[in-house]
Order: C-alpha cells, then sequence, then structure tokens
C-alpha cells in the first residue's frame, strides 16, 4: 500500500475509528487510553477538530505508538501527520534538542571554571600555592600620589591575550550565556527586594530579603565571581549606624547591600524606575531631589537624625563622593563625618591582572556601564574580596573638625587595603568631560559637514584623553556615579 494511502487511512474522518482499531492490535491498552485523551467529546469518533486541539504530550505518545506498530520505515508516514495537523516532526524538534544540548555544554563549562577556581583557592588554604594579593597583615601609612595617577586606567582592551580571550568568550557564546543568566537573576534579585516592601510581617520581609541575597549572589556566580572572599562582619545597628566604603564600580554596591541590607541615598529621579522604586520604600532610601537648592543640608540633617535614632536601618555611604580606579583612594568628602557619629568601614578589592573591573568612563580610558558588564563576562574568573573593619570611634578632635575626621578616615582605609591616597575627586572626573565637549564644538566648528559627532567622540576619547585629564585641579567633589557616555550622575 502507498504510504500516502496509509495517512489517508488514519486521518480519514470517517475510518477514523477502523485505523484506529488497527493500531490498537500492536499497542494493547495504551492505545485505549490515547483514545481516551483524544475523543475530547466523547462520542466514540475522532473529528479533525479533535486532532486540531491535542497537546504536544499526546502528539508524542501517538508518534510513540506509530514506531512501534509500523517501525523505523514509518518515518516519512509521521513527518506527513505532522505536517498536516501541524504538530512538531522528529526534524524540526532536533534543533531544539541542539539548542539545549548547547547550552548544557556552556553550563558544563561555566561550573568547569569554578570548580578550577575551587581547586586553586584550596591549593592557597592548604599553602601549597601563595595568593597573587591579600590585605595587608601590618598596614603602613598611605604615600600621597598625583591625580593623574589616581585617574588613570590601567587595562585596556588591548593586547593579544585579553582580545584572544575576549574574542573566544563571546564567539562560543559563553560570554552570551552569562550575560543573560546573569541579567536575569539580577532582575530576581531586585524583585524580591521591592517585593519585601509589599508586606508589613517581618518574617515575609525577612524571606523575600533572603531569596534576594541568593539571587544577587547568583547574579555574580554567572558572571564569574565564583569565590567571594569576607573578612569580619558587617556590625549590628545597636553598635554603629554609619558603614563607608570604598567605591570601585557596580559590584561592591551589590555584595555590600545584601550583607546587612542598608538604607543609602539616591537620587529622587531613581523612584520612577519601576524595580528600583520598591528596593527604596523596601530600605527606606534617602532622597535627594537636585533640583532642590537646600538639598544637600536636608540630606545631611536627614544623615544626622538617622544616625541617633535606634530605630532607623544603617546607612551606607561611600564618602569618596565617585568611583575610583583602585590604584588610589580618592578625596573624602566631609558629609558623613559632620554627624560626629562611630563608622565602620568596609574595603573591597577585586584582584585582577589583565582586566580592572572598576567604572571610571571612557574619558579617562576606563569602562563605562556596558563595558563594565560585557568585559567582566569575557573573564575566565574574576575575583573579590571585603573585609570589615572594627567600628571606628571618632576622637574628640575629629569630633570637633569634620575635614579632619574625613582625612583622617582616608588615610586609615587606605592603609588597610595597601593603595596610596590622592587628592582627586569628581570634578576631575567633570574637567575631563567639560575639555572632551570644548574639543567637539571645536572640532565641529573646524570640520563643518566632516567626521559625525560620534566619530569625533570616539576618536578624541581613545587619542587624546590622556594629555588631558593629567591637567586637572583640586575642586570640591559632588556624590555622582559614571554614565554610559563618559559623565557622572549622583549617586
Amino acid at each position: 500500500m502507498d504510504i500516502r494511502e496509509q495517512v489517508n487511512d488514519i486521518i480519514d474522518l470517517s475510518n477514523a475509528k477502523e485505523a484506529f482499531q488497527s493500531i490498537t492490535d500492536h499497542v494493547d491498552e495504551s492505545l485505549r487510553m490515547l483514545f481516551g485523551k483524544l475523543d475530547v467529546n466523547r462520542d466514540g469518533v475522532l473529528q479533525y477538530e479533535e486532532f486540531q486541539g491535542i497537546t504536544l504530550n499526546v502528539w508524542a505518545e501517538l508518534n510513540r505508538i506509530i514506531e512501534i506498530s509500523y517501525g523505523e520505515r514509518l518515518s516519512d508516514l509521521q513527518v506527513l501527520i505532522a505536517e498536516h495537523f501541524g504538530f512538531p516532526s522528529h526534524q524540526s524538534t532536533s534543533w531544539i534538542s541542539i539548542f539545549f544540548s548547547y547550552l548544557m555544554i556552556l553550563f558544563y563549562v561555566q561550573m568547569g571554571l569554578c570548580l578550577f577556581d575551587k581547586f586553586l583557592n584550596f591549593l592557597y588554604w592548604i599553602r601549597v600555592l601563595k595568593r597573587p594579593w591579600e590585605f595587608p597583615k601590618n598596614p603602613v601609612p598611605p604615600v600621597r600620589v598625583s591625580k593623574k595617577e589616581a585617574l588613570r586606567y590601567d587595562t585596556p582592551l588591548t593586547g593579544w591575550y585579553e582580545l584572544s580571550k575576549t574574542f573566544i568568550m563571546v564567539i562560543s557564546g559563553l560570554a552570551i550565556f552569562r550575560l543573560v543568566f546573569g541579567i536575569f537573576f539580577f532582575v530576581l534579585s531586585a524583585s524580591s527586594v521591592s517585593a519585601s516592601s509589599w508586606y508589613p510581617s517581618p518574617l515575609w520581609r525577612r524571606i523575600f530579603l533572603a531569596l534576594g541575597g541568593f539571587f544577587a549572589r547568583t547574579f555574580m556566580f554567572f558572571l564569574g565571581f565564583y569565590t567571594i572572599r569576607r573578612h569580619g562582619k558587617i556590625a549590628p545597628k545597636s553598635d554603629v549606624k554609619l558603614i563607608i566604603s570604598n567605591h570601585i564600580g557596580i559590584f561592591e554596591i551589590v555584595l555590600l547591600f545584601v550583607s546587612c541590607y542598608p538604607s543609602f541615598v539616591s537620587r529622587a529621579e531613581n523612584a520612577s524606575i519601576p524595580l528600583f522604586r520598591g528596593i527604596i520604600q523596601a530600605c527606606d532610601a534617602i532622597l535627594v531631589n537636585r533640583e532642590d537648592q537646600d538639598s544637600k543640608k536636608k540630606t545631611l540633617e536627614e544623615i544626622m537624625h538617622r544616625s541617633k535614632d535606634p530605630a532607623s536601618p544603617q546607612l551606607m555611604v561611600y564618602p569618596e563622593g565617585t568611583t575610583n580606579n583602585q590604584r588610589a583612594m580618592f578625596l573624602f568628602k566631609k558629609g558623613v563625618f559632620a554627624t560626629a557619629q562611630p563608622v565602620q568601614p568596609v574595603l573591597f578589592r577585586f584582584h585582577y591582572k589583565f582586566f580592572n573591573p572598576c567604572y571610571t568612563g571612557r574619558l579617562v580610558g576606563g569602562n563605562d556601564a556596558i563595558d563594565l558588564i560585557v568585559r567582566t563576562a569575557c573573564q575566565f574568573v574574576n575575583y573579590a574580596e571585603f573585609k570589615c573593619l572594627d567600628v571606628y570611634h571618632p576622637s574628640k578632635a575629629e569630633v570637633e573638625n569634620p575635614l579632619l575626621y574625613a582625612e583622617n578616615m582616608q588615610k586609615y582605609m587606605a592603609s588597610h587595603l595597601g593603595i596610596p591616597i590622592s587628592d582627586a575627586t569628581y570634578d576631575d572626573y567633570k574637567e575631563v568631560l567639560d575639555k572632551f565637549y570644548a574639543k567637539q564644538e571645536q572640532a565641529q566648528t573646524q570640520e563643518p559637514g566632516g567626521w559625525s559627532s560620534k566619530q569625533r567622540s570616539r576618536t578624541w576619547s581613545k587619542v587624546s584623553v590622556s594629555e588631558e585629564f593629567s591637567q586637572s585641579n583640586n575642586s570640591t567633589t559632588n556624590n555622582n556615579n559614571i554614565s554610559d557616555n563618559g559623565s557622572k550622575k549622583d549617586d
């Protein structure tokens, strides 16, 4: 019998019962169960509409029965049936299987890198190998370096090793795999923290915050932070209300936040961001309105109030007011130290050789937000370590002089990190940005109809910025962060 005649015998509505009976001779009771699933209206006859509405599970059972009944020689019959009713055939599902197999390979590679990192840490622990970097055991007073050194980025995307590694990670799809799953778990983390503000019950709040911490750690895992070393612990809020930290980029914010879920200072505009709005509510963040001339004064008053209120949550502050390059600590602002309250320093260090994960912006040769995330995902392994120092109680002189308090804390934290200090501030970044815009305007005036603004921006930022930022002058700081175009925004 021709194969198309067999198809007609099976799908012909008038002979559906006879065709179905011929199959029952080969599959016994399983066929009766399948018929019961197909015969939705229980009239004892399979209608065309009933075949159209069956699920993929039922279709898989029917496919299996055909294989048992007629063997491999009827693979063409299965394809024709699948095409007639719009079901997936073996040929169409093979690509799905290949894709999931590919994802599993990428996951195994990710786990392999994790196991390799854990093995190295075991060798460090038993002292077979020496750790490439550790917090100084005997801190010494830091030296002071120039602003040029404090602004310089030392690991641009150059050199055969870094370029080859980035190419391999992107072409293999591992970097994309990391980014997709990393972003997914970051959204889950932010959503969990936001959800903690929806329920007044302390139990539900703890559950959602714990989930947020777990998803945040998974986010770090998919970006290659397999081992995060922690020294010491955050003191309870009954002992200290103000937690200060060095500001490097993005990841220390995540780690510090999920360590104790403190409050923080944020721009009022961030309250319009859906996920961030929930985090602001969950942590009772202090919002700063940049259009209000008295915003800084009001913010300082709120910080002073919370630092003395036993019921208020802990508050994390970055006294540098901007991000540094891990090679020198920026000048501290006096704001938080004007409270004359004890602080607990938390020091972060991201050890590196080929990629410094600091967030300094392209205008000083460093990374913007997208650059930072993508290059982080392109590293085989990333390293993070943080140390919680003891609570620092200011002296009488420091209580009376906030500038002295800020200066002493800058030296104290830099000595425990083993890095120099500098007088660099956010305004040095801003000066570079102003010179960049001036250079663009000059190029536009001299070359009307020439290069596009984007081309001039890219060329100037790569070639001339190293000459510009070394001329930065001392100026006051501003509590800001870098944006994707190289500028800074308020934290």
